[in-house]
């Protein structure tokens, strides 16, 4: 996608939703960004540095038509106050993308997904370690890695892009496709983070591979039941390894 003069609303400003807006201002969008935030402090920190004259704020609940016109939609967790004119826009055709699914639709290299309860960030940089012994260039996002935000304006070459994905950055997505998913375990430990508690959390894992196909791969702990138990549910189409 060709961002520059893009007219394009970034729905939360939390530290992901900001690190897009700076995306998208460096690639050259035109960009509204929405967040909820109170504190007078918060807003200014926010605003300090970004966009410069690309980036229209808004602190405030917005008409539902207000995003008409408008090139797409992104949001994220934090988003809420903004759902009504989001989900009025999507009906009048404007595209509408969760946080994850934009910066992967803009990524040129395929991506290596890797979720679980436990052990992404080891599993990311055990990974990045042995591609790049193979002479492979790779880039870190998500978790304790570079924000979403840094892939959209990131003029390098990869040969794959390494996600770190929590179940609240899955559960909104609609379109993540990765070539390879890595599912490494499922504990109760974050029903608490979402609406339908443990039943929620399970299916925001499972949206790692919920679009990829027999072309794709899944790699998942054979000996885990529950990880077992959740793929076949779920009808998994990818090559399990």
């Amino acid at each position: 996608m060709k961002l520059q003069d893009k007219k394009i609303a970034v729905l939360g400003l939390g530290e992901d939703g900001l690190s897009i807006v700076k995306g998208l201002a460096a690639a050259g969008a035109q960009v509204t960004a929405c967040g909820t935030h109170d504190s007078a402090a918060y807003r200014a920190q926010a605003q300090t540095g970004i966009g410069g004259d690309r980036v229209k704020w808004v602190w405030e609940p917005v008409a539902d038509d207000v995003f008409l016109g408008y090139d797409g939609i992104i949001f994220s967790s934090s988003s809420g106050q903004f759902h009504g004119a989001r989900d009025f826009a999507k009906a009048q055709g404007i595209p509408v993308y969760s946080d994850l699914d934009f910066v992967t639709f803009v990524l040129q290299a395929p991506c290596i997904g890797i979720t679980g309860t436990n052990g992404k960030t080891t599993t990311m940089t055990m990974l990045q370690d042995m591609m790049h012994r193979s002479g492979l260039k790779v880039s870190m996002t998500g978790g304790d890695f570079d924000p979403w935000g840094a892939r959209i304006s990131d003029r390098n070459k990869y040969d794959f892009h390494l996600l770190e994905l929590s179940s609240t950055r899955l559960e909104n997505s609609k379109r993540f496709h990765p070539k390879i998913a890595v599912l490494l375990n499922i504990f109760p430990a974050h029903g608490g983070r979402h609406r339908e508690g443990l039943p929620g959390y399970l299916y925001a894992k499972a949206k790692i591979f919920a679009n990829p196909g027999p072309e794709d791969f899944l790699v998942h702990e054979a000996s885990a039941v529950n990880v077992r138990e959740l793929i076949r549910q779920k009808d998994a189409k990818a090559t399990r390894v």
